[in-house]
């Protein structure tokens, strides 16, 4: 079996279309299975709040065309030492609480479910907490047969937390995928 190994420093490295600065990754594996780790620190997105008590929904991309075209698996996938932090004010403080997970997509609307979280399943966070960790507990179908899939960090802030203001979020943690290609339509 063909063995293979990248090593993306500083999230660039054009031939495997992944470009996201501040984010590092590393692939291992052979023809049949293939490990990726990610890892990112002080990675920022907004959460644009319209309204008062509104459940709001930020997404941050870790990778751009990390999976190759076609359908893969995920057999998989361990988030490791994740942390979200809010910008302080704004009506949000230490004790609001949300919801974080990976997905094939970024996350839109007010809640993040299917292919916001199909590599990562929604995790209930408390932002300024300390380290969260989850796991993905079945193997995952993802479509990349169409556009290829990419990897996004997604996060809700429930209603109830916030007020309409816009807050930064900033994060850090690290995932451990493993994945393999079955095929192209």
């Amino acid at each position: 079996m063909r063995k293979h190994m990248a090593v993306i420093v500083a999230g660039v490295l054009a031939a495997a279309g992944i470009v996201v600065a501040g984010v590092t990754t590393s692939d291992s594996g052979d023809d049949a299975y293939t490990r990726t780790s990610i890892r990112w620190y002080a990675e920022t997105f907004t959460l644009a709040v319209a309204d008062s008590n509104a459940v709001v929904a930020g997404s941050t991309q870790l990778t751009e065309g990390m999976f190759p075209e076609g359908h893969i698996v995920v057999h998989g996938c361990v988030a490791k030492d994740v942390k979200f932090t809010l910008t302080a004010g704004n009506g949000v403080d230490a004790a609001d609480a949300g919801d974080w997970g990976v997905g094939s997509v970024a996350a839109a609307g007010t809640d993040i479910t299917t292919t916001e979280v199909n590599i990562i399943p929604k995790t209930a966070v408390t932002p300024h907490s300390t380290t969260n960790d989850a796991v993905l507990a079945d193997d995952a179908m993802i479509d990349g047969s169409a556009t290829v899939a990419d990897v996004h960090l997604n996060f809700i802030l429930d209603g109830a937390a916030v007020n309409s203001h816009t807050n930064t979020v900033t994060t850090s943690g690290e995932l451990f995928i493993l994945w393999s290609l079955i095929g192209d339509d």
